[in-house]
């Protein structure tokens, strides 16, 4: 995203809903190492819903039908 990254774009979400349910797809491969910069938002995001990428179709369509099913 130009404007923004995914973390900003949470912080506004959440501004919105604070309930709502956010699924990450990244290439991050060290999300933790992010922590200092997001450390307001990371208190509502479940590792379980960080998608890494690169992943194929398949995997992709589990991983989010997981996630689906588990919220």
């Amino acid at each position: 995203m130009p404007v923004m990254n995914g973390f900003e774009l949470l912080r506004e979400i959440k501004k919105v809903d604070e309930s709502v349910k956010v699924c990450f797809l990244t290439a991050l491969s060290e999300f933790r190492n992010y922590m200092p910069h997001i450390s307001e938002v990371w208190s509502t995001l479940d590792e379980n819903y960080i998608i890494r990428k690169p992943i194929g179709n398949k995997d992709l369509l589990r991983d989010i039908t997981r996630i689906i099913n588990s919220c």
